[in-house]
Order: structure tokens, then C-alpha cells, then sequence
């Protein structure tokens, strides 16, 4: 057996302490598993580290020079982590991001918060625009990943495009909304009043925002205060439904989802921060998946 740098730590901390207990409870250890370790490193070394004084515990001879070189082994190993926590870029690197309104307001604000808690010292640049803007920036090379619409870019031979989950789109409006008393409603009977959203792609060809906007909290305070009807996902508005400001209309279109996943430039290696936030992102919409409300699921 060698060596371990474990019980180099139970020895420094041991020394420090000069006292069992107090090392235990710093190394959170339990004080018979520290006697152990500090055994099996005198077996090892063949040599007495700690005498037992009325002061404490102290090193013996041979247990200094094992301290002293053990801090330096530690110092050692912490250095090494830390550097290679810079080589990855998750902890002072920085990471650009372009989203869609769309995804940039379902999941991706979460997703950063999510990496961002893990690695606070990672700067973070997100843009939010329409989709063919930041799929632009993608094929320039001033976007490590973006999370857009796919449907116009999955077969370019020169992006990686991974999907995402698909959230069901709805008609939302305020409650006072004429549209609201209608017990059969027809498309028709929507695109009577103007629609707000975002840039829209050419698979929704059948219906045309009058009102663009590239935030959906602006698309949002637009149907609150008016009869413009909005796009959003349940996810979207549950909160607003809840207290009251927003409905949606008895009126679900299968074709009327999103469809919007990662892109990247197909010949650039994604640095290990891309990646840690594309594995947040994961995590949030499969989480958002096993919370759809069920009007949302069962469309």
C-alpha cells in the first residue's frame, strides 16, 4: 500500500488541531477513522508522526518533516485542480450564448442560473434575438452555442443541431378578451385581432404576428393591456393564469409548437463550459417535460 494523499490531509490536519476530536470534526471524519489513518501512515513510514503531551497532540521529528512536506503536497494537489478547472474554462472562462425569445423565457434563463451557481466566476454573454439574426452570428463564429428555432437550419452540412423537447403552443389573451366568451373557436376568429410574438418561422405560415417582439416579458405586458392576442407555451403563462391575468383559448393547433434546439458551428470543438450549460439546459427541459400541465401534455 501506498501513500495516499488522504492521510497526508488527516496528518496536517491533526497537527493543526493538536487534538483527535477537533481534527475529526474539521475533516469530518469520524474520530476512530482518523486514529486509523494516522496508523496506517506510521506503518507505512515506519516511524512514530504524534506524541500524546499535556498540551495535546504534537508531531515527533519525523512527523514535522511529514507536515511540513505534506502542506506542500497538499498546496500541490489544490494548484493542479484549480488549473485544470481554468484549462476547462468553467471557472473564469467565459461563455456566449444566443437565444430565441422563445427558449431565452422557457428555459435557458434557468439553465445560466443553474451554471452560474456552479461556477460563479464564469462570464456569461446572452443575447436574445429573433432566430435568424443569432443564427447568423452562429455561422460568423461570435456565438459558442445558440438555442433557436431548427426547422430552417437541422440539414446544413455546416451546423451541429441537436433538438430539444417540443412544448405545445397556445393562443393567450387578458380574461376580458371578446375571444373568451366563444364556445367554438375557429383560427379564422383569432387572426381577426392582431398577434404579437416573435419572429415567426415559415413552418406557422398560418398565422402572422402584426406585432413583433423579441422578449416575451414585452409580449406578455402587450396582451395584459390590450386585445392582442399572444403565442406562449402553459409553462409560459401557468403563474399568469393563476392569478388571473392571462388565458388561454380553447384552441389547440398540433402544428403549433416549437421546435427549437442547439446550434453550432460544426467544425469548432465546443469548450467544456458550452457543454456544461447545454447539460443544464437538458436537465431543465426534461424537467419542464415531467411538469407540463395537462392540457399541455395532452396536446
Amino acid at each position: 500500500m501506498k501513500i495516499q494523499l488522504r492521510h497526508v490531509q488527516h496528518a496536517v490536519a491533526l497537527a493543526d488541531e493538536g487534538s483527535y476530536t477537533a481534527a475529526a470534526r474539521r475533516l469530518n471524519l469520524s474520530q476512530p477513522a482518523l486514529s486509523r489513518s494516522i496508523q496506517v501512515l506510521e506503518d507505512l513510514l515506519g516511524a512514530a508522526l504524534f506524541d500524546r503531551t499535556s498540551g495535546g497532540i504534537v508531531p515527533t521529528t519525523i512527523g514535522s518533516i511529514v507536515i511540513q512536506r505534506g502542506r506542500v503536497l497538499l498546496q500541490d494537489a489544490t494548484s493542479v485542480e484549480r488549473e485544470v478547472r481554468l484549462a476547462l474554462g468553467l471557472e473564469t472562462g467565459s461563455l456566449t450564448i444566443g437565444a430565441g425569445p422563445y427558449p431565452a423565457n422557457i428555459s435557458v434563463g434557468t439553465a445560466c442560473g443553474l451554471l452560474l451557481r456552479d461556477h460563479p466566476r464564469l462570464r456569461v454573454d446572452v443575447r436574445v434575438a429573433d432566430w435568424q439574426s443569432l443564427l447568423q452570428d452562429v455561422l460568423d463564429g461570435a456565438l459558442d452555442v445558440a438555442v433557436i428555432e431548427i426547422s430552417t437550419s437541422a440539414t446544413d452540412t455546416r451546423l451541429d443541431v441537436e433538438a430539444l423537447p417540443r412544448h405545445q403552443g397556445y393562443f393567450i389573451c387578458n380574461p376580458q378578451h371578446p375571444l373568451v366568451r366563444k364556445t367554438a373557436l375557429t383560427l379564422d376568429q383569432v387572426r381577426a385581432f392582431p398577434i404579437v410574438s416573435s419572429t415567426l418561422p415559415e413552418r406557422i405560415g398560418a398565422i402572422e404576428a402584426m406585432i413583433r417582439v423579441d422578449t416575451f416579458r414585452l409580449l406578455r405586458d402587450i396582451v395584459i393591456h390590450s386585445d392582442a392576442i399572444g403565442l406562449a407555451t402553459a409553462s409560459q403563462v401557468q403563474a399568469d393564469e393563476n392569478a388571473g391575468l392571462i388565458t388561454r383559448l380553447p384552441l389547440e393547433l398540433p402544428w403549433m409548437h416549437s421546435q427549437y434546439g442547439f446550434v453550432r458551428l460544426r467544425n469548432r470543438t465546443p469548450s467544456p463550459a458550452a457543454l456544461a450549460f447545454m447539460d443544464k439546459l437538458c436537465e431543465v427541459e426534461a424537467a419542464l417535460s415531467r411538469n407540463a400541465p395537462e392540457r399541455a401534455r395532452d396536446g
